[in-house]
């Protein structure tokens, strides 16, 4: 009895000296931790910036509310009548700026089709997902969605039908939900607005 006793004590001694939970997110309110083998970094969300350290988040007095998406709807449509064009498959990587992509969607029971595909941006700020279907589109980071910042159609080419623009930080893996759709594949393209 005397050892687990003393078993006990160092135990709980142990588990006092490591510090808050983990479960606790450092970044909070304002963003999430991303734990890392390389070390910790907070994912700030929109309206917010990280920390000099970058472990925490707060406001970013230099946010602005709206986001011009400009002409990319001309650079997608020259993209997808001039390429570089590739193919992938539902779950396959988007991983590259302006290239058009075709996606090959998976059947659904109810005779639609749907997909998911990854994508790591190279470079941090505003996203423009452009895809010749009006949608439907969603971006997810784990399980969490990522607003849209601005939203328009577009009727200046048959490659380019819906826009969605998101703010997206380049050392995070995203996944672009597409579908459900009648059409067993959509054309796609990302472009970074600087």
């Amino acid at each position: 009895m005397r050892w687990h006793g003393v078993l006990a004590c160092a135990l709980t001694a142990v588990l006092a000296s490591c510090g808050p939970p983990a479960t606790e997110d450092p970044c909070a309110p304002g963003g999430h931790v991303h734990r890392d083998p390389a070390g910790d970094w907070c994912h700030c969300d929109r309206g917010h910036r990280t920390t000099a350290d970058g472990l925490a988040c707060e406001v970013d007095p230099s946010f602005r509310e709206t986001l011009e998406l400009a002409d990319s709807d001309a650079r997608a449509c020259w993209h997808s009548a001039h390429g570089p064009f590739a193919t992938i498959e539902d779950g396959g990587l988007v991983d590259a700026f302006l290239v058009y992509f075709t996606v090959n969607l998976t059947p659904r029971a109810d005779g639609r089709f749907e997909g998911v595909v990854r994508y790591q941006p190279a470079a941090s700020g505003a996203h423009v997902v452009s895809l010749d279907v009006g949608g439907p589109l969603r971006v997810s980071e784990q399980e969490k969605t990522v607003p849209f910042v601005v939203t328009r159609s577009s009727t200046l080419c048959p490659g380019v039908r819906q826009q969605w623009a998101a703010v997206l930080e380049s050392r995070v893996s995203y996944a672009l939900h597409l579908g459900p759709l009648s059409q067993p594949r959509v054309q796609l393209l990302i472009d970074w607005l600087e």
